[in-house]
């Protein structure tokens, strides 16, 4: 900034300029005092003039110099600042050069940094390609442990396996093939299955070449066959058939067996441990039964009160007994497919009716009132086995319902099926049994068993029956308003008439035609016998064929209060040789009997004109099959009771009722379900 000219000068010079002006100022006053008072010395005025332009000259002067000088510093100024600017241009060319530099040495850092990039995406494809060597590598290993774990278990399995193409030859057999048929692996590879191992039935009858069973799947399928070893012994074999599909095209099947001989042998230990239970318990049990039946009738002398409670007593826990074997033999049965259930167009309402029939004695004389409703239908089923589900059901209804209490039976078609209900307005079951009731030895109340008589098994059983017959059971109940046990089954077209009922009987779940007993030696002709017993007696006469002699002596003890003769026989040949002596009216025949079996005796009656159609009641503790039946018919008066289902009581009515000693239907007789 420029300072005041005046202040620029020193003090002296200062002190000086400041005199020129006082002394201007001093002119100017005394111009204007000679102007003003027209003093009229034109001269003076002029050095008053002087005077005053003195200061100003010299000002003047004096302002010139000090632009003058102004202009020098403002030059310099200039100068300074055109300095200034070159050095920050400079300064700026020199940053300018710095940048340059620094950006020519990022650049070359971007390029080593593009080279280190380069060599990393070069070490990286390396290392990638080993990793891609390396999986290569564990793929080969993994697919050879896999080749090597299915070949360990091809060669160690148990079962025998082999590979089949379109042809049926082996390609392929492990050595537990090799093991069971005792050929060698190298004798089966390469040969026809069908030569080898199937080629005939177990009849010994050879298989057609286009037809084996293990061969002729072309879908996974599971059987059973008879394989035969290089020794020319047999085996049975389970065997399941996978085809080999590729790409759509059938390459081959691989064929999976294993030996059943243990199980067959199990499967038959067990059927003859239920035939022996069936026998050596059922028998004695209808003894002691028939026994304690006659001492509380009376006919054995009258008890005091105490003593016909003590028989009670026995006579309920007896019955209680028979129940628990004779469910525990039905359960065995079913689950072991021995059962026949013989499937023929039924009427539902007869059914109903026939169960209401025969359970109104035991509803009377519980107090409850059992009604029915049926709609017209006619449905496929096993009536025998339909029957025993809702007798099951209707007892333990009544069982279970209050004194004054209703049970309803009832039928209609719902989505085409025939829908069964049983209900009752009794305790009820609670939510978390409803599921679980239908299990074996299941009960709502573990004192159900002893209070009312059950065994836990009844409803377990009327579930498989339902299941047999491709139906379904449940219950719906609510605590102490009733249960609703309903059970649905496969309906079939209206019968076509009487004529046909019997030509439209349909088979059984299984075919038990080939597994009917098989047919007894012949019997031997009988010993000498003497002239007949039999005169001209008015009196009935039996015989009753039972090689256990207790329960014989029960039976003709029973009889003989009808006054009817009896007479015993212990074995086949002795009912044969009776038959011919005494002349029975009726012939009561067990099965299991020694020397000749119930079979011998019927098949030497039947070729005897006097005798092959004399009224029987086979009375026997084995579950017969409709086969066995039909071997046992003899004429049109025979009857079928099973020892243990059939009650004494019930014996004794049947035996009167085919006597003709008492009217037909004037007693309640009870159906056998055998």
């Amino acid at each position: 900034m420029l300072r005041h000219p005046v202040k620029q000068l020193s003090p002296f010079r200062r002190v000086a300029v400041y005199c020129l002006w006082l002394a201007a100022a001093v002119g100017l006053a005394g111009f204007a005092a000679a102007a003003s008072f027209d003093l009229g010395h034109s001269s003076l005025q002029v050095v008053f003039a002087a005077l005053c332009l003195v200061p100003v000259a010299l000002c003047a002067f004096r302002a010139a110099l000090i632009r003058t000088q102004a202009a020098g510093v403002q030059r310099e100024a200039d100068g300074a600042e055109r300095e200034a600017d070159g050095a920050e241009r400079e300064a700026d060319g020199a940053e300018r050069e710095a940048d340059g530099a620094e950006r020519e040495e990022d650049s070359a850092q971007r390029e080593a940094a593009g080279a280190q990039r380069e060599a990393d995406g070069a070490q990286r494809e390396e290392d990638g390609a080993q990793r891609e060597a390396a999986g290569a590598q564990r793929e080969a290993d993994g697919a050879q442990r896999e080749e090597d774990l299915e070949e360990s278990i091809l060669r160690n399995a148990g079962e025998g396996i082999s590979r089949l193409d379109n042809d049926g030859v082996v390609t392929f057999a492990n050595p537990a093939a090799s093991r069971m048929t005792g050929y060698s692996v190298e004798a089966l590879e390469g040969r026809f299955l069908h030569g080898r191992t199937t080629n005939t039935r177990e009849d010994g009858s050879a298989y057609p070449d286009e037809v084996y069973p293990s061969g002729e799947s072309t879908h996974h399928a599971q059987d059973v066959d008879v394989y035969w070893r290089e020794d020319g012994s047999s085996f049975p074999v389970e065997f399941t058939s996978t085809p080999i599909v590729k790409d759509g095209e059938l390459r081959g099947e691989v064929i999976v067996f294993k030996d059943i001989t243990d199980r067959r042998e199990a499967e038959r230990a067990k059927n003859e441990f239920t035939a022996v239970v069936s026998h050596e318990l059922r028998t004695p049990l209808t003894s002691i039964r028939g026994s304690l039946g006659l001492l509380e009738s009376g006919v054995l002398g009258t008890l005091p009160p105490k003593g016909q409670r003590m028989i009670e007593i026995a006579i309920e826990n007896t019955d209680r007994l028979v129940r628990l074997i004779n469910d525990i033999l039905d359960i065995e049965r079913i689950n072991s497919g021995t059962i026949d259930l013989l499937r023929k167009p039924c009427d539902a309402s007869e059914l109903i009716a026939n169960v209401v029939e025969e359970m109104q004695s035991v509803a009377a004389s519980d107090k409850v009132r059992l009604e029915t409703k049926c709609d017209p239908i006619t449905l496929l089923a096993d009536v025998d086995r339909i029957h025993q589900v809702l007798t099951n059901l209707v007892s333990n209804a009544i069982k279970f319902s209050e004194p004054g209490g209703t049970v309803v039976l009832s039928a209609e078609i719902s989505e085409g099926m025939a829908l069964f209900h049983v209900s009752d307005e009794g305790r009820g079951i609670p939510a978390d049994m409803l599921e679980s009731i239908f299990e074996r030895f299941s009960q709502v109340d573990t004192s159900d068993s002893r209070e009312k008589g059950g065994t836990g098994l009844g409803l377990s059983i009327c579930n498989t029956i339902i299941e047999h017959h491709g139906g379904r059971i449940w219950v719906e109940s609510e605590l102490e308003k009733g249960s609703v046990f309903t059970f649905v089954l496969p309906m079939e077209a209206p019968l076509a008439g009487p004529a046909d009922a019997d030509d439209e009987e349909v088979s059984a779940v299984r075919d038990c035609s080939d597994e009917a007993a098989p047919p007894p030696e012949e019997a031997a002709e009988p010993r000498e016998i003497a002239t007949p017993v039999r005169e001209s007696e008015p009196e009935q006469v039996v015989l009753v064929v039972e090689d256990d002699i207790d329960l014989a002596e029960v039976l003709a003890a029973t009889l003989r209060r009808h006054e009817i003769k009896t007479f015993i026989a212990a074995t086949g040949q002795e009912a044969i040789a009776l038959s011919q002596q005494v002349e029975p009216d009726l012939l009561v025949l067990d099965i299991g009997l020694p020397e000749t079996d119930g079979f011998g005796v019927v098949a030497w009656l039947r070729r005897h004109e006097n005798l092959k159609s004399l009224p029987m009641v086979i009375y026997t503790a084995l579950d017969l099959d409709s086969a066995s039946r039909e071997r046992l018919r003899l004429g049109e008066k025979t009857e079928f009771l099973t020892k243990c289902r059939t009650t004494p009581e019930d014996f004794e009515a049947r035996v009167t009722r085919v006597l003709g000693l008492t009217p037909e239907g004037s007693e309640e007789v009870l159906t056998d379900g055998s």
